[in-house]
C-alpha cells in the first residue's frame, strides 16, 4: 500500500479527486450582494420584490448592496440578478458577493486544493506545478489567458530568476571555487572558523544581491570542499555547515530591497494597495541595522 501510495500516478488521481470533491460541496450562496453601475438605483426598481438595500438610506451612487428577503429562494441568488440586467440590457452592470461564495471562488479553491497537494507530496517536479497553476486557472475559466499568464514575467520574478542564474554563471566560471581556497587560506583547518567567515561574508552580501543567490554561491563552494575532506552528509559537522549559510543569508537579505524577494514583493504590494513608495536608501535606513 505505501509503495501505491508513493507511485506518481496514484497521488496525481488524489490531487484529481480532491478537487473533484471541493467542487461537489454545497456553495454558500449568501444574501448579500453588491450591485456596481446602478446610479439611479433603476435595476433596484426591478428586483425590489425579492431585495431590499442595506443600508434602508437610498443614495444616489453607483454601488449599493441589497439583501434577500426570502434567503434561498430561487428569486434571492445572484444568477436572478445577473440574469435580471441582461434581461433588461443594463451591460455596464455588475453583481458580486458580499457574504458567500461566487462560482468562480469555488472553482479556485478546488484549484489552491490540487495545488497544495502537489506542491507538499511533488509527484511531478515542482517547475511542472508551477506552471499548471496559469493552466488551471485559464482551463478553470478563472481568469483569461492573459491575467493568468502575466503574473510570470512580473519584475519581481524575473529578479529573482537573473539572481539565480548570476549565481550559477559563478560556480560555471570558477569564481566560487577560488573563493573557497581563499576561505581555507584564512580559516585554516577550522570547521567552526571557515563556516563563520564564509557565513559573515555571505551575509553582507546578501544585502546588495539577492540572498537565494548568495546561499547558492555559498553551497556550491562549501559542497565540494565538505566532499574534499570526508564530511558526511548526515553528520551534525555538515548539518552545521549548510544551516549556517541559508541563516546567515536571511538575516542579511533583509538590509536593503534587493537582498531578497520577500523585500520587493512587499514594497511592491504596499505601492499597489496604499500608494506608498519605499526608495532604496529608506529601506535601507530602517532595516539595515536590523540586518
Amino acid at each position: 500500500m505505501k509503495t501505491l501510495f508513493r507511485t506518481t500516478g496514484f497521488q496525481l488521481a488524489i490531487a484529481f479527486a480532491l478537487g473533484v470533491i471541493v467542487l461537489l460541496l454545497p456553495r454558500p450562496e449568501g444574501t448579500k450582494f453588491t450591485i456596481t453601475g446602478d446610479e439611479n438605483h433603476a435595476f433596484f426598481q426591478h428586483i425590489n420584490q425579492h431585495f431590499t438595500i442595506v443600508p434602508a438610506v437610498k443614495s444616489k451612487t453607483t454601488k449599493y448592496i441589497v439583501e434577500a428577503k426570502d434567503p434561498g429562494g430561487q428569486g434571492s441568488t445572484a444568477a436572478f440578478l445577473q440574469e435580471k440586467a441582461v434581461e433588461l440590457e443594463m451591460t455596464g452592470l455588475k453583481v458580486d458577493y458580499v457574504d458567500g461564495l461566487s462560482p468562480k471562488a469555488k472553482r479556485f479553491l478546488a484549484v489552491l486544493a490540487v495545488l497544495v497537494f502537489l506542491f507538499v507530496l511533488e509527484p511531478i517536479p515542482l517547475e511542472i506545478t508551477a506552471i499548471c497553476i496559469a493552466v488551471l486557472l485559464v482551463i478553470m475559466g478563472i481568469g483569461d489567458v492573459k491575467e493568468a499568464w502575466a503574473p510570470y514575467m512580473h519584475p519581481v520574478v524575473v529578479f529573482i530568476m537573473c539572481c539565480l542564474i548570476f549565481a550559477i554563471s559563478l560556480e560555471k566560471v570558477g569564481i566560487t571555487k577560488r573563493l573557497g581556497y581563499f576561505i581555507i587560506k584564512k580559516a585554516g583547518n577550522s570547521v567552526i572558523r571557515f563556516t563563520f567567515i564564509i557565513a559573515i561574508g555571505l551575509g553582507i552580501c546578501s544585502s546588495f544581491m539577492h540572498d537565494a543567490a548568495a546561499c547558492a554561491i555559498g553551497i556550491v563552494t562549501m559542497l565540494p570542499l565538505m566532499r574534499a575532506v570526508g564530511i558526511e552528509p548526515h553528520t551534525n559537522t555538515a548539518k552545521f555547515m549548510m544551516l549556517s549559510l541559508p541563516f546567515a543569508c536571511s538575516c542579511g537579505g533583509m538590509g536593503s530591497l534587493i537582498g531578497g524577494g520577500r523585500c520587493m514583493v512587499s514594497a511592491a504590494f504596499l505601492k499597489e494597495f496604499s500608494g506608498l513608495e519605499i526608495t532604496f536608501l529608506d529601506w535601507m535606513k530602517y532595516a539595515m541595522p536590523a540586518a
